[in-house]
């Protein structure tokens, strides 16, 4: 019995510590709290793909069994009253298939809730339902409650299970992997939580929007066609490793108008290489569940470190003075003037046809 203790004891514990040290991941305050150091946020996300790869593997104690299904076999004692799945537990209904609860059972595992993952599962609160709405979660709150309290479990417990369960839920599917090129995304609906790791204002720029730096981790970054667009804003971030950098323009609710204009245009020039302004990388819209904050509408751009004015107004700068210089000065202001050109007077290919767009 000793010796049973300390296996469990041992593989929750090298699994606390995995998703501690492997896949935490902090993100950055969106709302800008000052100074940094005191922020209450402390808003993170899991990285999945790598708990998912983590808990899949045999494990070395328990061959060929996977160390997924040891740390079920662990909860035995616990979960064999609630005889859902029968005895001996059988772990291919609950971490295999379309209604797999591998992540679930991770969740609840941190929460000291292992032995729930039968009640969860049972009631189809499984993997592909942890981003559903906040109307959608409310919706298995009655089933849930009922097999909670069916094992014994107080008013209190339930709704304290329930409660931290719906919020924990978002750290464990953000949506780093809809990061793609050129993505227009809704992620309206829930508190998705953005893989941002760093989120600065940019000296107050943007008369209807919000503009921000922004950097994710590399690794987090899997469309190659984003990778290369990325490529050379790369930098050697000293808390988060090798970071990729972009800029974050964002839209109030009722900017709506506005947000719609501009990415109508960037669309229109995202394949066009003579294009000499900011890349358009993608868009998205974002609800993280806060009335204070509301709806967000965001276009995702290359960034760049300097406008226009900053650039003429940095004393740093050595004006052009060789024949040569001042030519490929103004050669360079052209191509500026002529992408604003192109923003308002915009031509679209589909096929054979083109289309015109004025404004």
């Amino acid at each position: 019995m000793e010796e049973h203790r300390s296996q469990l004891a041992t593989i929750q514990e090298e699994f606390k510590a995995q998703l501690r040290t492997e896949w935490t991941r902090k993100v950055a305050c969106e709302r800008e709290c000052d100074p940094d150091a005191e922020c209450v946020c402390q808003r993170h996300f899991i990285h999945t793909e790598k708990l998912e790869s983590w808990m899949n593997r045999q494990d070395s104690e328990d061959l060929p069994n996977t160390k997924a299904s040891r740390l079920l076999a662990e909860l035995h004692d616990k979960i064999k009253n609630h005889r859902v799945f029968g005895l001996p537990l059988d772990s291919a209904p609950i971490f295999t298939g379309e209604n797999r609860s591998l992540i679930m059972f991770s969740m609840l595992l941190d929460q000291d809730r292992g032995d729930l993952i039968d009640i969860f599962h049972n009631v189809k609160m499984c993997d592909k339902y942890l981003d559903a709405s906040e109307e959608l979660y409310k919706a298995f709150r009655p089933a849930l409650q009922k097999k909670l309290q069916e094992i014994g479990r107080s008013d209190s417990e339930v709704n304290e299970i329930i409660e931290t369960v719906g919020r924990e839920r978002w750290a464990y599917c953000s949506p780093v992997g809809q990061f793609t090129l050129h993505m227009d995304t809704n992620f309206e609906g829930g508190k998705a939580v953005m893989p941002f790791c760093r989120r600065m204002r940019v000296n107050n720029k943007g008369g209807t929007a919000s503009v921000f730096w922004v950097a994710v981790q590399e690794d987090l970054i899997k469309d190659q066609k984003l990778r290369a667009a990325l490529g050379k804003s790369l930098y050697p971030d000293p808390e988060f490793g090798p970071c990729y950098q972009m800029a974050l323009k964002s839209y109030r609710e009722e900017m709506k108008t506005f947000f719609d204009g501009e990415k109508e245009a960037f669309s229109g020039l995202k394949y066009d290489p003579d294009t000499h302004i900011v890349r358009y990388l993608g868009s998205y819209s974002h609800n993280n569940g806060d009335k204070t904050d509301g709806k967000t509408y965001n276009l995702l751009l290359e960034f760049g470190e300097k406008d226009l004015e900053e650039y003429c107004a940095d004393l740093t700068n050595v004006p052009p003075v060789r024949a040569s210089e001042i030519i490929r000065f103004w050669e360079s202001l052209f191509e500026v003037a002529t992408a604003v050109e192109k923003i308002h007077n915009l031509s679209i290919k589909q096929g054979s046809r083109t289309s015109h767009y004025n404004g």
